[in-house]
């Protein structure tokens, strides 16, 4: 029997959030630190609640070095993934999201040790998920969270991106889709 090759995980380390079911395949990449992805989540989220019975979503988390709570916010939301269900990371990412200016923006964070935006995480990041905060705290600081948030960014890199937030649409990128009416624009003639 054939030995794997080193260094190639059994499994992949690296399973972006699979939301939906259909034909189409949207790979959607996304930094929780990234303004521009704050700004562009309310219209992913419309498209995934007028498309989610006709297109699978793949959302993949690619912290990015130029935010500082990018690394925390990834292992955060695979650890969200252990721990909940794809509903409850939608929420924590919506908190994120909503909440991102005021705690883990650059600004947010400059005078915080990580340690100390990761401890805060729970008090507000989990409202409205159904996560128990102790499940949580186990999952973010078991080895397997960091070791699948770098996973997450050397996949993202590998297939190109380099930026987000970055859309592909059956493995061709297309430009930026911020509101409903650019989704709807571009999956429509698909379906």
């Amino acid at each position: 029997m054939a030995r794997p090759v080193k260094g190639i995980p059994l499994v992949p380390l690296a399973l972006p959030l699979r939301l939906g079911s259909g034909p189409t395949t949207v790979s959607y990449y996304v930094d929780l630190a990234c303004s521009d992805c704050a700004d562009h989540w309310p219209g992913l989220r419309a498209a995934l609640a007028a498309y989610r019975d006709r297109v699978t979503f793949e959302v993949y988390v690619m912290p990015l070095p130029y935010f500082d709570s990018s690394f925390i916010l990834a292992k955060a939301v695979r650890a969200v993934m252990e721990v909940g269900n794809p509903e409850a990371v939608l929420t924590f990412m919506d908190n994120v999201f909503n909440n991102q200016a005021a705690r883990v923006g650059n600004a947010a964070v400059a005078d915080k040790l990580l340690a100390q935006v990761a401890a805060e995480l729970p008090s507000w990041a989990l409202e409205g998920t159904g996560v128990d905060p102790e499940a949580f705290t186990a999952a973010f600081t078991a080895t397997t969270a960091a070791r699948a948030a770098r996973a997450h960014w050397k996949v993202c890199a590998s297939q190109g991106v380099c930026g987000t937030p970055t859309t592909f649409i059956n493995g061709v990128q297309v430009a930026d889709l911020a509101s409903a009416e650019e989704w709807g624009a571009a999956l429509e003639p698909l379906l």
